[in-house]
């Protein structure tokens, strides 16, 4: 009985056929873990951005009224340009910091939050004055709290209208009924994305009352 074996030409299909396929798998698993890398790249960016926005949020979940011996008013500016906004927002809260073996860790402060270009790079700060009952109010204690955003964006809402700007002193010492804060960032340098990323979050505020006059020397929207 004989015994036939592959030929040289059935050989070189195989093998045509093999590296063919192993092309293909070679092909799908790099587009796969680029797919992966490129989602997890915009994933960090966009977990960046809601850290933040978190961080911004718990500020105002215990503003005080504009009025009152350890309080004061409200007043937001509009700076920057469309896609760059630079806003600043200052108010007054009732916080808690975790600072060790301090006694204005806790109680009535004023807050600013505030995106500064005057460097190289935006940065976003939180600037906080504490001891408001002494002689001589110091210079605010100065926190960056990001120097990813490259834009800060506040919108009042006074229960008809929005707002780019906010002054409590024009608006019978009233809070708005909410705010809207809005921030951007670029995209890392290893992500395909040319578009910045931006999130919105519309916060409301506790203490507020809808006021009934128009605010003057601002924009509604």
């Amino acid at each position: 009985m004989s015994h036939r074996g592959f030929t040289l030409l059935e050989l070189l299909l195989a093998t045509a056929i093999s590296a063919m396929m192993a092309l293909v798998i070679y092909s799908a698993m790099v587009t796969g873990f680029r797919s992966r890398n490129t989602a997890a790249v915009q994933m960090d960016d966009i977990r960046s951005l809601s850290i933040v926005m978190d961080i911004i949020s718990r500020e105002f979940d215990s503003i005080l009224p504009p009025t009152g011996t350890l309080s004061g008013p409200m007043v937001g500016y509009a700076m920057g340009s469309p896609g760059a906004e630079a806003d600043s927002v200052k108010f007054f809260n009732l916080g808690k910091d975790r600072i060790v073996d301090s006694p204005l860790t806790e109680g009535f402060r004023q807050v600013e939050l505030v995106l500064k270009t005057d460097a190289a790079q935006p940065v976003l700060v939180r600037r906080v004055w504490r001891n408001l009952l002494a002689p001589t109010i110091p210079p605010p204690e100065e926190e960056i709290i990001s120097t990813e955003v490259t834009g800060f964006s506040v919108r009042f809402f006074d229960g008809t209208s929005w707002y780019t700007e906010w002054d409590s002193t024009l608006q019978e010492d009233s809070l708005p009924v909410a705010i809207e804060i809005t921030l951007r960032k670029s995209p890392s340098r290893q992500s395909d994305r040319t578009e910045p990323y931006s999130i919105s979050r519309i916060i409301p505020l506790s203490c507020a009352s809808p006021v009934e006059t128009t605010q003057e020397g601002s924009n509604a929207s």
